[in-house]
Protein backbone atom coordinates (compact mmCIF):
# COMPACT_ATOMS: atom_id res chain seq x y z
CA UNK A 1 0.00 0.00 0.00
CA UNK A 2 1.22 3.72 -0.58
CA UNK A 3 2.08 5.92 2.13
CA UNK A 4 1.07 9.59 2.33
CA UNK A 5 2.46 12.51 2.60
CA UNK A 6 0.14 15.72 3.10
CA UNK A 7 1.29 18.43 1.71
CA UNK A 8 0.27 20.76 4.56
CA UNK A 9 2.42 21.04 7.57
CA UNK A 10 6.07 21.95 5.95
CA UNK A 11 7.31 22.57 9.93
CA UNK A 12 10.05 20.15 8.43
CA UNK A 13 12.84 20.69 6.73
CA UNK A 14 11.47 19.44 3.46
CA UNK A 15 9.64 22.21 1.24
CA UNK A 16 6.92 21.75 -1.62
CA UNK A 17 9.77 21.53 -4.43
CA UNK A 18 11.68 18.77 -2.59
CA UNK A 19 8.62 16.72 -1.84
CA UNK A 20 7.91 17.12 -5.34
CA UNK A 21 10.99 15.87 -6.71
CA UNK A 22 11.39 13.32 -4.44
CA UNK A 23 7.64 11.78 -5.19
CA UNK A 24 8.55 10.16 -8.50
CA UNK A 25 11.21 8.43 -7.03
CA UNK A 26 8.98 7.22 -3.93
CA UNK A 27 5.99 5.03 -2.56
CA UNK A 28 4.03 8.42 -1.82
CA UNK A 29 1.06 10.46 -3.03
CA UNK A 30 0.58 14.08 -1.63
CA UNK A 31 -2.76 15.73 -1.53
CA UNK A 32 -2.37 19.43 -0.49
CA UNK A 33 -5.72 21.34 1.89
CA UNK A 34 -5.26 24.69 -0.01
CA UNK A 35 -7.05 28.06 0.40
CA UNK A 36 -6.68 31.51 -1.16
CA UNK A 37 -3.38 33.33 -0.74
CA UNK A 38 -4.46 36.11 0.83
CA UNK A 39 -6.95 34.10 3.49
CA UNK A 40 -6.37 33.12 7.09
CA UNK A 41 -3.69 30.50 8.12
CA UNK A 42 -5.59 27.37 8.85
CA UNK A 43 -3.77 24.63 11.35
CA UNK A 44 -6.10 21.15 10.74
CA UNK A 45 -6.55 18.04 11.99
CA UNK A 46 -7.86 15.07 10.64
CA UNK A 47 -10.47 15.20 13.20
CA UNK A 48 -10.87 18.82 12.27
CA UNK A 49 -11.65 17.62 8.38
CA UNK A 50 -14.31 15.05 9.66
CA UNK A 51 -15.99 16.97 11.87
CA UNK A 52 -16.50 19.64 9.50
CA UNK A 53 -17.19 17.22 6.65
CA UNK A 54 -18.83 14.29 7.88
CA UNK A 55 -22.74 13.93 6.82
CA UNK A 56 -23.57 12.69 10.44
CA UNK A 57 -21.51 13.21 13.73
CA UNK A 58 -22.13 12.33 17.17
CA UNK A 59 -23.47 15.20 19.49
CA UNK A 60 -24.89 14.76 23.13
CA UNK A 61 -24.39 10.83 22.85
CA UNK A 62 -26.78 10.27 19.26
CA UNK A 63 -25.75 10.41 15.55
CA UNK A 64 -27.45 13.23 14.29
CA UNK A 65 -26.95 16.00 10.73
CA UNK A 66 -23.65 17.18 10.76
CA UNK A 67 -24.75 20.68 12.19
CA UNK A 68 -21.46 22.73 11.99
CA UNK A 69 -21.61 25.63 9.64
CA UNK A 70 -17.89 27.30 10.57
CA UNK A 71 -14.71 26.49 10.96
CA UNK A 72 -14.85 28.09 14.07
CA UNK A 73 -17.77 25.64 14.89
CA UNK A 74 -15.39 22.66 14.41
CA UNK A 75 -11.98 23.70 16.26
CA UNK A 76 -12.40 27.01 18.07
CA UNK A 77 -8.83 27.88 17.07
CA UNK A 78 -9.57 27.72 13.41
CA UNK A 79 -11.13 31.18 11.81
CA UNK A 80 -14.86 31.77 12.13
CA UNK A 81 -15.28 31.01 8.19
CA UNK A 82 -18.26 29.58 6.52
CA UNK A 83 -17.20 26.09 5.61
CA UNK A 84 -16.64 25.03 2.26
CA UNK A 85 -14.63 22.62 0.70
CA UNK A 86 -14.21 21.73 -2.88
CA UNK A 87 -13.31 18.09 -2.42
CA UNK A 88 -12.41 15.27 -5.24
CA UNK A 89 -15.10 13.54 -6.78
CA UNK A 90 -16.53 9.99 -5.85
CA UNK A 91 -14.34 8.56 -9.44
CA UNK A 92 -11.19 10.14 -8.37
CA UNK A 93 -8.38 8.99 -7.22
CA UNK A 94 -7.45 11.41 -4.48
CA UNK A 95 -10.94 10.86 -3.76
CA UNK A 96 -10.16 7.24 -2.18
CA UNK A 97 -6.73 8.33 -0.56
CA UNK A 98 -9.14 11.54 1.16
CA UNK A 99 -11.51 9.18 2.46
CA UNK A 100 -8.85 6.79 3.94
CA UNK A 101 -6.49 8.58 5.42
CA UNK A 102 -8.54 11.71 6.55
CA UNK A 103 -11.84 10.99 7.30
CA UNK A 104 -11.04 7.78 8.99
CA UNK A 105 -8.35 9.21 10.63
CA UNK A 106 -10.36 12.16 11.87
CA UNK A 107 -13.54 9.69 12.60
CA UNK A 108 -11.02 7.45 14.62
CA UNK A 109 -9.88 10.72 16.73
CA UNK A 110 -13.71 11.95 17.28
CA UNK A 111 -15.74 10.69 20.11
CA UNK A 112 -18.43 7.95 19.50
CA UNK A 113 -19.50 6.78 23.12
CA UNK A 114 -21.98 4.08 22.64
CA UNK A 115 -22.66 4.88 19.21
CA UNK A 116 -21.32 1.96 16.94
CA UNK A 117 -18.63 3.41 14.42
CA UNK A 118 -18.61 2.24 11.01
CA UNK A 119 -15.95 2.98 7.99
CA UNK A 120 -19.19 3.19 5.77
CA UNK A 121 -20.46 6.14 8.22
CA UNK A 122 -16.97 8.28 8.82
CA UNK A 123 -16.65 8.54 4.87
CA UNK A 124 -20.14 9.75 3.83
CA UNK A 125 -20.15 13.51 3.80
CA UNK A 126 -22.49 16.30 4.05
CA UNK A 127 -24.70 16.88 0.90
CA UNK A 128 -25.53 20.22 2.12
CA UNK A 129 -23.54 22.28 0.05
CA UNK A 130 -20.24 22.10 2.53
CA UNK A 131 -18.40 19.32 1.22
CA UNK A 132 -19.03 20.18 -2.85
CA UNK A 133 -17.77 16.82 -5.19
CA UNK A 134 -15.77 18.15 -8.03
CA UNK A 135 -15.47 15.91 -10.49
CA UNK A 136 -13.14 17.19 -13.24
CA UNK A 137 -10.02 18.45 -12.92
CA UNK A 138 -8.23 20.49 -10.70
CA UNK A 139 -8.20 23.45 -12.57
CA UNK A 140 -12.36 23.39 -11.95
CA UNK A 141 -11.51 23.40 -8.48
CA UNK A 142 -8.80 26.42 -8.81
CA UNK A 143 -11.50 28.53 -10.40
CA UNK A 144 -13.91 27.49 -7.70
CA UNK A 145 -11.35 28.87 -5.24
CA UNK A 146 -11.06 31.84 -6.97
CA UNK A 147 -14.65 32.93 -7.01
CA UNK A 148 -15.20 31.76 -3.63
CA UNK A 149 -11.99 32.62 -1.76
CA UNK A 150 -12.93 31.75 1.69
CA UNK A 151 -13.42 28.10 0.65
CA UNK A 152 -10.79 25.64 0.85
CA UNK A 153 -9.70 23.44 -2.05
CA UNK A 154 -8.12 19.76 -1.93
CA UNK A 155 -5.50 18.90 -4.78
CA UNK A 156 -2.71 16.97 -5.99
CA UNK A 157 1.10 18.53 -4.70
CA UNK A 158 2.39 18.87 -8.35
CA UNK A 159 -0.91 21.03 -9.33
CA UNK A 160 -0.68 22.85 -6.14
CA UNK A 161 3.24 23.43 -7.10
CA UNK A 162 2.17 25.24 -10.72
CA UNK A 163 -0.20 27.15 -8.36
CA UNK A 164 1.92 28.59 -5.95
CA UNK A 165 1.35 32.43 -6.99
CA UNK A 166 -2.81 31.54 -6.46
CA UNK A 167 -3.18 29.27 -3.54
CA UNK A 168 -1.67 29.11 0.34
CA UNK A 169 -1.16 25.61 1.59
CA UNK A 170 -2.74 24.50 5.34
CA UNK A 171 -0.71 23.62 8.02
CA UNK A 172 -2.41 20.03 8.57
CA UNK A 173 -1.09 18.02 11.38
CA UNK A 174 -1.36 14.10 11.06
CA UNK A 175 0.55 11.03 11.82
CA UNK A 176 1.45 8.46 8.99
CA UNK A 177 0.94 4.61 10.77
CA UNK A 178 3.33 2.60 9.31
Amino acid sequence: MNKLILALAFTTALTTSALAAALPYSQYDGIVFASDINGPDFVLEPKDIYLALAAQIVVDGKLVDNPNKTWNNVNDQLPDWPIIVYIPGEKHDTREVFEKKILLEGCSASIFGNVKRTDDVCIQVRKDGVAIDIDGDYTETLAHLISNPKAIGIFGLSFYENNIDKLKVNTFTFKLNE
